[in-house]
């Protein structure tokens, strides 16, 4: 009997390290594969802010071609098309903010509400069988 209590335990223990080797490779490969996406996310972050810095030259640089273009001392015939693409879209805006301003200042006048009408009882002309209605008057001079 004891021994057969020893190969029980024995085996239960076997079974438990088993497991729990398993629960530990499970854990450890969670781990390794969020510090990667953790890892993949901070560099994509960095491409990110990277993209962005470039963007900002880009932009300043366009900004001294156009002062540049402005000034008569451009002569790339890429650029100068760039530039006057640049300018038919100030001439647009400038358009665009006159016609909002003339709506902006053209407001409708104010209309006077008309006078309510005031209810009249109606009679019957006994000559014909009709209702007939006195006069309509308005309501400030009923």
């Amino acid at each position: 009997m004891g021994q057969r209590i020893k190969q029980l335990f024995g085996f239960i223990g076997r079974g438990l390290r088993a497991i729990w080797r398993a629960i530990a490779w499970l854990f450890g490969s969670l781990g390794r594969g969020l510090s990667r996406s953790w890892r993949v996310a901070a560099i994509e972050r960095e491409i990110r802010a990277e993209e962005r810095g470039r963007r900002d030259v880009c932009e300043g640089l366009g900004r001294m071609v156009y002062v540049l273009y402005k000034r008569n001392l451009v002569r790339n015939a890429d650029l100068l098309a760039e530039c006057e693409k640049v300018v038919e879209i100030d001439r647009r805006i400038d358009e665009l903010a006159a016609r909002s301003d003339a709506v902006r200042s053209d407001r409708p006048r104010r209309e006077e509400p008309a006078a309510p009408v005031a209810a009249v009882p109606l009679e019957i002309d006994p000559d014909s069988g009709k209702t007939v209605a006195d006069e309509t008057v308005p309501a400030t001079l009923a």
